[in-house]
């Protein structure tokens, strides 16, 4: 219940980073429960983050996401086909998913889509994380090494392409 309540208050503070209760939760769980706990907690603070924002709109977002990534993202707030870019988005390491909860939470996306989308999108960090968390509780050193590389490259590219890839979304939105 710990583990749950501090994945669901990562997604709910979003400058709390999440891969560190991720890989945690491999090593204490395992890859499998860790990536299920992960999951589960990730999906209370989710429910809790889109319709807190659901309910109270756009000045609770304006509230809580820096201006720069509110205004980076709004294309999707009036747009009936945010899914497949939440989809995208969800899947670059390094964009911040708690935020794009905030900014769904006011889009036209229904709910059980958005939760979907969500977690297909973030299944493939959550996993490397358990796998981390798991191998380095396991003394797996070559894993940790290796994952560790991949997340950083995958982290780097992400980082200095997720502005072109929202461009590109944005503009195919138009």
């Amino acid at each position: 219940l710990v583990f749950l309540g501090l994945q669901a208050l990562q997604v709910l503070i979003a400058v709390i980073p999440g891969g560190v209760v991720q890989v945690a939760g491999g090593y204490i769980y395992g890859t499998w429960l860790g990536l299920l706990y992960s999951v589960i907690g990730i999906l209370l603070g989710s429910l809790v983050v889109f319709f807190a924002a659901r309910l109270l709109g756009y000045p609770l977002v304006k509230m809580l996401v820096s201006p720069g990534n509110l205004e980076k993202l709004s294309f999707m707030i009036n747009s009936s086909k945010s899914e497949i870019a939440m989809l995208i988005l969800f899947l670059i390491p390094g964009m911040p998913k708690d935020v794009l909860t905030y900014i769904a939470g006011i889009t036209p996306v229904k709910p059980v889509r958005f939760f979907t989308v969500s977690i297909i999108g973030r299944l493939p960090a959550l996993l490397g994380s358990s796998i981390l968390g798991y191998s380095t509780q396991t003394g797996n050193f070559t894993a940790v090494i290796l994952l560790s590389a991949a997340s950083v490259v995958f982290f780097l590219i992400g980082l200095f392409f997720k502005d072109k890839i929202i461009r590109k979304i944005q503009a195919g939105k138009r």
